[in-house]
């Protein structure tokens, strides 16, 4: 845990950073203290949290504060708010905050994965104790912002220091579990680009055959899942191997029961699913 005063940046930060709430404004004040809790979203906030989120992670690394895995969380969470609200809700002040958000997270990525050794291209130890919820916080990010390469190069990356990763993982309840769901939220991504992909050749056949084309060439299903699912399988550790389709849909509902009382299901899938 975080020592003062960083604890008191932890805790706004995740306030900040987490989904915003609103009462019902047809409700009086009565009738808001006789019915259940209802929590809603409010996501054209989300731009304007995220830029607060960031600009105070910017004041921070200002003043010498390292950026840690539960910082880089935070900054995450703000992020996947923002693009959330631009691609899932169509919020139109988030367009250009996604665009400035997640150079700066990739960043912050950068530091807290980096090896505290790295000798003959063998993978040593972290630096910083990177757990499962970490990784899938920016995980998120790069499946809602569509971006398939860096994506798999925190599975190359997930590869290559796996056994750091469990060792790490074991200090906490639920170390390992969390570790696989982001190889869970992986494969959910990779039959998403890929049925999008697949979606996309079927276009370009039809409309070569009605120019009198025979659409030639060979079409490549799965390519994503393919290289994903290769990766994965390099991982040795009991958390790794390429996840059966049941763990995929036993993710998405528990993500569905989770935030039920937001009534925004969506929210845990945004970019695992079209």
């Amino acid at each position: 845990h975080p020592s003062p005063p960083d604890s008191a940046w932890h805790t706004f930060l995740r306030a900040a950073a987490a989904p915003k709430t609103l009462p019902l404004p047809t409700m009086t004040q009565q009738e808001s203290l006789d019915a259940p809790p209802l929590r809603q979203y409010d996501h054209a906030a989300a731009p304007h949290w995220n830029a607060i989120v960031f600009q105070s992670i910017a004041y921070l690394q200002q003043t010498g504060v390292e950026i840690n895995p539960e910082l880089f969380q935070h900054a995450a969470y703000a992020a996947y708010s923002n693009f959330f609200a631009s691609r899932r809700r169509r919020i139109r002040d988030a367009h250009d905050m996604t665009e400035r958000s997640l150079p700066v997270l990739r960043d912050l990525w950068l530091g807290i994965s980096e090896p505290s050794e790295d000798v003959g291209g063998v993978g040593g130890e972290l630096v910083h104790q990177v757990f499962g919820a970490h990784i899938l916080s920016y995980i998120r990010v790069l499946a809602i912002a569509d971006a398939d390469e860096e994506i798999e190069n925190v599975l190359e990356w997930m590869v290559r220091y796996q056994e750091a990763l469990s060792v790490m993982g074991r200090t906490r309840g639920n170390g390992i579990t969390s570790l696989r769901r982001v190889l869970v939220a992986l494969r959910a991504y990779a039959e998403r680009r890929d049925g999008e992909q697949e979606s996309a050749y079927d276009g370009d056949w039809e409309g070569d055959a009605e120019d009198g084309e025979d659409g030639g060439g060979e079409r490549e299903e799965g390519e994503m899942t393919q290289r994903l699912s290769e990766l994965a399988e390099e991982i040795e550790e009991q958390w790794g191997g390429w996840p059966e389709r049941w763990e995929v849909e036993e993710y998405f509902r528990d993500g569905r029961e989770r935030y039920e009382d937001f009534g925004e299901g969506e929210w845990v899938v945004g970019g695992l699913v079209a």
